[in-house]
C-alpha cells in the first residue's frame, strides 16, 4: 500500500477548502490534515494513506511553489521524491 505525503506552505486561515479545491473533494475527504500555524509560518501536513499513481497530482505538486516536501511511500520506505 502506498502513501503520498506533502507539506504545504501558505497563509491560509481555511485549510480545509484550499486542501479541497487543491486534491478535489473525493481525496479531500480521504486526506489526513495537520496544521502547524505559527507566528512566522503556517503550513499543513497531508497524508493520502491509500494513494494511488496520479500522475496529474503528481505533475501538480511538482510545478507548486508552495510545497515544502512530498513524497510517495510504501512498505515504510520512500519510494519516490516528487518535490
Amino acid at each position: 500500500m502506498s502513501k503520498l505525503i506533502f507539506k504545504l506552505k501558505g497563509n491560509e486561515e481555511k485549510w480545509s477548502a484550499r486542501i479541497e479545491k487543491y486534491l478535489g473533494k473525493e481525496l479531500a475527504d480521504q486526506a489526513k490534515i495537520e496544521i502547524d500555524a505559527t507566528a512566522k509560518e503556517n503550513k499543513a501536513s497531508i497524508k493520502l494513506l491509500n494513494y494511488k499513481k496520479n500522475k496529474s497530482l503528481e505533475n501538480k505538486i511538482k510545478a507548486d511553489n508552495d510545497i515544502i516536501s512530498a513524497f510517495i511511500i510504501e512498505n515504510q520506505k520512500i519510494k519516490q521524491k516528487i518535490a
